[in-house]
C-alpha cells in the first residue's frame, strides 16, 4: 500500500495537485481506498471478483511498477 501512496504523491508533486480538479482528487482518494480494501480484505476481494471488477483492480496493481 505504501508503494501506491508514494506513486500517487510523486504524481501529484510532479503534476501539481492544484492543477487537479476537485473531481480528480476525489477519484484519486476513492481509487486508493478501493485498492487498499482489495489488498487487505479477503471478503471485499471476493465481492469485487464476483461482480467482475476484481480483474481490473488486480491488473492495475500488477502494473504499478511500470508507471
Amino acid at each position: 500500500m505504501k508503494l501506491i501512496r508514494n506513486k500517487i504523491k510523486r504524481y501529484l508533486l510532479k503534476r501539481g495537485w492544484r492543477k487537479c480538479s476537485a473531481g480528480d482528487l476525489k477519484m484519486l482518494v476513492i481509487s486508493t481506498e478501493i485498492t487498499s480494501q482489495y489488498i487487505n480484505s479477503r471478503a471485499f476481494r471476493r465481492k469485487m471478483d464476483d461482480i467482475g471488477i476484481g480483474k481490473s483492480i488486480k491488473d492495475t496493481i500488477d502494473k504499478w511498477h511500470e508507471v
